[in-house]
């Protein structure tokens, strides 16, 4: 109930939530023996996201009145950009800040094998708001609004809170197994960690100093 109230307040929240809850229920119904039987659980997990997908559909009537493929100079529209963003400043800086974007979570995810069912949904949030919010980018005037990162965003979040859960986890337990395997974890991963603060000290001091957030 919580879940279906929430995404009516953020809809743009919700685009990469609700492709990744597509594909998780397909991969869930595809593997239920009691597929049939369970189809109204199915059913009542997928319309969590009517509200978002309502919303949308009625944003996208206002906003895009020439169509998604906007023709017309200056019409607003969706257009790929193909991580553009990422190798804007070249292939080798791409390549490098999509390592430190996603190394720490990556790392700690292949460590434990996907750990739990949730961590397993976030783990997959995550790589398909990765890449909708890369690959999608408005056009005409809303083209700096940055619409397609608020999911990315959120599943950032979420997805390091857990990542860093279960680094903790693995150094009480011993996880993994090797002396020289676990110094090389732990010691990379508090690097990549200690890394992390500091560029988010970086980004706070820039926005209270009025730098703007969109950087």
């Amino acid at each position: 109930m919580f879940l279906f109230l929430s995404t009516c307040v953020k809809p743009n929240f919700f685009i990469s939530f609700a492709s990744a809850l597509f594909i998780a229920l397909i991969i869930d119904f595809a593997r239920d023996d009691k597929r049939i039987k369970n189809l109204r659980k199915y059913y009542i997990v997928g319309s969590t996201v009517f509200p978002s997908c309502a919303v949308l559909l009625i944003q996208s009537r206002m906003l895009y009145p020439s169509g998604l493929t906007a023709g017309d100079a200056g019409a607003n529209g969706i257009m790929l950009v193909w991580f553009a963003n990422f190798f804007s400043i070249g292939i080798g800086m791409g390549i490098l800040k999509i390592f430190l974007c996603i190394s720490l979570p990556a790392i700690v995810f292949i460590i434990n094998k996907g750990g739990q069912r949730d961590y397993k949904f976030i783990g997959l949030y995550f790589l398909v708001s990765f890449f909708i919010a890369y690959v999608f980018q408005e056009s005409g005037p809303r083209t700096n609004d940055g619409n397609f990162f608020w999911g990315i965003q959120c599943a950032s979040y979420v997805f390091f809170v857990f990542s860093i859960g279960y680094f903790m986890k693995n150094w009480r337990e011993g996880i993994p197994k090797g002396k020289t395997l676990s110094i090389l974890y732990k010691t990379f991963c508090i690097l990549l960690i200690m890394g992390h603060v500091y560029s988010g000290l970086i980004f706070f001091n820039i926005v209270l100093c009025g730098g703007s957030y969109f950087i």
